[in-house]
C-alpha cells in the first residue's frame, strides 16, 4: 500500500497530549455499490494535530470522516489510530454533527452524561460533566431542555457530549455550519479554546475557506477529475500560530490559493482588508458577549467579507484587472436558472472582461454563507434570511427582487392526522434555520398560539426535509419548492399554506462587491430583468430548464412556475419588502436568532440598496 507522507507539523507547533493519537490513511476507497466516492486517500495526521478537509459538495468529505470514526467500514485500505486499525465503531473517536442531536426529554447535563463512558466512577464521571459545561458556558442551563436554549448552546451542549469519553480524536463534520454568523465566530473560538486545554487530535469538515484557515494546522483539499472519485489534491501547512490575523499577508495568499484549488476564483481588492484584534482579545464569556461588542469591537464579518485574495494596495503591486464574477444560481430562483442556461449574463460580462463562475446554492442559509465567506459576489436569498443575515453583521445588500413566491408550506405524508397548526403541537418538524420555511413554520405556530418550544425542529437541509418526512423520522415538514413541489406529486400533502407567510425573493450582493464593481452589478440587474421578461413569455421552458436543474417531473417544474413563482413583480426593492420583513422581524428576537428588536430595526434601514434595480434595462443585455 502507497502512502503519502505529508510533512508532519513541527512538534513546537502542536501542544503534545498523552491522550491524542494519530492517524493515518492508507490507501483508503470507499464505494456504495457501483458508485467511488474516494480512492487512493493517504494521509498522516499528527497526535494533536487540528486538520481541516475542504472539498466541493459531494467529494466525499463527510464519507471521509465516517470511515474515520468506524461509522462505515473502507471498502479498501486501513485507517489507523495509533497502532491499531480501525474496525467498526471506534470508542477512541468523539463526533460532532452539523445538528446538535440532543434528546429532546433530556436536560442539557443528561445529554452531556451520555457520552461519559459506561463504568465510570459516579464522581469522575459528575466532575467531568461539570468541568465540560463550565469550560462550553453552560453551567447555569445544566437543567434545562434542549427546547429552552439557543441553536448555538445546543450546539456547544454536543461540543461537550463529544468530549465527555475524552476522545483521542475528535471528529467534527460541518459542526457549525448551521449556526448564525456571529455564533459561529464563538463557536470556533471556543473550539481553540477546548483544544488547548485538552489537545486531542481534530478532523474538521468544512466548506468554509475562512473557518479552516482560522482554526486548522493543516487544511486538505479533496479533488476530483470529472466523473471520477475524490482523493486528496493538495495539502497545505497554514503558515502563522494561533490566533491568527485574517489579513496576515500569508493567510490572505493562502486563502486565495485554496479557492482556486477550489474552482472559485476571488476578485482583486482595491483596498487593504479591515484589520481586527487578534482571537485572543476576544471575550471569553459566552453569556455575555453581546453580537453588538463583537461588530463593534472586532469588524470580524466585516473582515471576512473583503477577504477576496488580495493584499491591498499597501503591497506595492498595481490594482489587478477585475476578471472574475462569483455568482449564484438556485433551484428556488428560477431566473437564474435562465441566466445560467442562456449564457446571457456570461456574454455581456465577456464584452468586460468579467468571466462568470456559477455556484450553486442549495438553500438560503447556503447563499448567506457563501456571501459572508467571499465565496460569492451575488446570491439569491429568501427575504427572512437577508434580513437574518444583515441583523447578524453579515455586509450584504439586497439589490432586486426575483419573486413574491409561494414557495413554502408545511407538507405531512398522506396518511398524517396533522390538519391545522394547531395539531403541530409535540411534533416533531424538519425545516432549514435560516431560510423561509423556517419562517413560515414559526408565523404557522404563532398563528395557533404555539411557540418554538411546543415543537421539536429539525434542521435539515431542504431536500433532507423531504427525505426525512417520507422515512417516518419527522411528522412534518416545511417545505421549499421545487422540492415541496416534487413531494406533493408523489402523494403528500401541502396542509398549511398561507402566502402571506412568504417573503420575497431577494438578490442579495457583498457591500464590497457592490463598492468595487458597480459596473459588473448594474449588468447582474439587467440581466435579471431580461431573465424576468423572457420567463413571463416563455413559461413552458422556463419550467423545462427548471424540471432539468432539479431534476424534477416536468409537471411539477410546470406549477411550481405557473402557480407559485409569482415573477410577474417589480424588480425595485423597496417599502412592500421592508414592510414584509417588518413583521418577520419580531420572530426573529422571539426565535433568539437575533438578540433584540433594535438590531432588527437598524438591519431594516441598512438592508436595501435600490440604485441598479431603479435604473435597470433589460435592452442592455443582448440575447435571444
Amino acid at each position: 500500500m502507497s502512502i503519502l507522507d505529508v510533512p508532519v507539523v513541527s512538534p513546537a507547533r502542536i501542544r503534545a497530549s498523552a491522550e491524542a493519537l494519530p492517524v493515518s490513511l492508507l490507501g483508503v476507497e470507499q464505494r456504495f455499490g457501483e458508485n467511488v466516492v474516494l480512492r487512493g486517500v493517504d494521509l498522516k495526521i499528527a497526535a494533536g494535530e487540528v486538520v481541516a478537509i475542504l472539498g466541493a459538495s459531494g467529494c466525499g468529505k463527510s464519507t471521509l470522516l465516517r470511515a474515520v470514526a468506524g461509522l462505515d467500514d473502507p471498502s479498501a485500505g486501513a485507517i489507523l489510530l495509533g497502532d491499531a486499525a480501525v474496525n467498526g465503531l471506534d470508542l477512541r473517536c468523539g463526533v460532532g454533527f452539523q445538528e446538535p442531536r440532543l434528546l429532546p426529554w433530556r436536560t442539557v447535563r443528561a445529554n452531556v452524561e451520555l457520552g461519559v463512558p459506561r463504568g465510570t466512577p459516579s464522581a469522575e464521571a459528575k466532575a467531568r460533566v461539570d468541568e465540560l459545561l463550565s469550560l462550553v458556558g453552560l453551567q447555569d442551563f445544566s437543567q434545562h431542555r434542549p427546547r429552552e436554549i439557543s441553536g448555538g448552546m445546543a450546539q456547544r451542549a454536543s461540543l461537550a457530549r463529544a468530549l465527555a469519553r475524552r476522545p483521542s480524536v475528535l471528529l467534527l463534520d460541518e459542526p457549525f455550519g448551521a449556526l448564525d454568523a456571529l455564533t459561529r465566530l464563538r463557536m470556533q473560538e471556543l473550539l481553540l479554546t477546548i483544544h488547548a486545554a485538552h489537545p486531542t487530535t481534530v478532523l474538521l469538515v468544512t466548506h468554509d475557506v475562512d473557518e479552516a484557515l482560522r482554526l486548522a494546522d493543516r487544511v486538505v483539499v479533496l479533488t476530483r477529475e470529472g466523473s471520477e472519485p475524490a482523493g486528496v489534491g493538495h495539502v497545505h501547512e497554514v503558515p502563522a500560530q494561533r490566533p491568527r490575523a485574517d489579513d496576515d499577508p500569508a493567510i490572505v495568499a493562502l486563502r486565495h490559493t485554496i479557492l482556486g484549488q477550489l474552482g472559485v476564483h476571488a476578485r482583486s481588492c482595491p483596498h487593504p482588508p479591515l484589520k481586527h484584534p487578534p482571537w485572543s482579545t476576544m471575550p471569553s464569556s459566552f453569556t455575555s458577549i453581546s453580537r453588538r461588542t463583537l461588530i463593534a469591537g472586532t469588524s470580524l464579518l466585516a473582515a471576512t467579507a473583503l477577504l477576496t485574495g488580495c493584499a491591498g494596495e499597501g503591497s506595492g503591486g498595481a490594482k489587478a484587472a477585475e476578471s472574475t464574477l462569483n455568482i449564484d444560481f438556485a433551484t428556488y430562483n428560477p431566473l437564474s436558472l435562465v441566466l445560467k442556461e442562456k449564457g446571457w449574463l456570461d456574454a455581456a460580462l465577456k464584452e468586460k472582461n468579467v468571466t462568470v463562475n456559477w455556484v450553486q446554492s442549495a438553500g438560503s442559509n447556503k447563499a448567506n454563507e457563501a456571501l459572508r465567506a467571499g465565496a460569492i459576489d451575488v446570491g439569491s436569498t429568501a427575504g427572512a434570511a437577508a434580513l437574518l443575515a444583515r441583523a447578524n453583521g453579515a455586509p450584504i445588500k439586497t439589490i432586486g427582487v426575483f419573486s413574491k413566491p409561494e414557495w413554502a408550506a408545511i407538507v405531512v405524508r398522506p396518511d398524517s392526522t396533522v390538519k391545522t397548526a394547531a395539531d403541530l403541537k409535540g411534533k416533531k418538524i424538519a425545516a432549514t434555520k435560516g431560510t423561509d420555511p423556517y419562517f413560515f413554520l414559526l408565523q404557522t405556530l404563532d398563528s395557533a398560539g404555539l411557540k418554538p418550544g411546543d415543537v421539536t425542529v429539525e434542521n435539515l437541509q431542504h431536500a433532507d426535509g423531504r427525505t426525512a418526512l417520507e422515512g417516518g423520522s419527522v411528522d412534518a415538514w416545511s417545505g421549499l419548492d421545487p422540492i415541496m413541489g416534487a413531494a406533493e406529486a408523489a402523494g403528500n400533502k401541502l396542509v398549511i399554506r398561507n402566502v402571506d407567510y412568504n417573503t420575497y425573493g431577494l438578490l442579495n450582493a457583498t457591500e464590497s462587491f457592490i463598492k468595487e464593481s458597480p459596473e459588473t452589478a448594474q449588468i447582474v440587474v439587467d440581466a435579471y430583468e431580461k431573465a424576468r421578461a423572457w420567463a413571463a413569455t416563455h413559461q413552458e421552458e422556463t419550467a423545462q430548464i427548471l424540471a432539468k436543474a432539479a431534476s424534477i417531473d416536468p409537471a411539477v417544474a410546470t406549477t411550481v412556475i405557473t402557480t407559485r413563482s409569482n415573477l410577474d413583480v417589480s424588480g425595485v426593492p423597496g417599502a412592500a419588502q421592508t414592510a414584509v420583513l417588518g413583521k418577520v422581524g419580531g420572530f426573529l428576537v422571539e426565535s433568539g436568532d437575533v438578540d433584540s428588536q433594535a438590531i432588527v430595526d437598524t438591519a431594516l434601514t441598512e438592508l436595501i440598496d435600490a440604485q441598479f434595480a431603479s435604473k435597470a434595462d433589460a435592452s442592455r443585455v443582448k440575447g435571444e
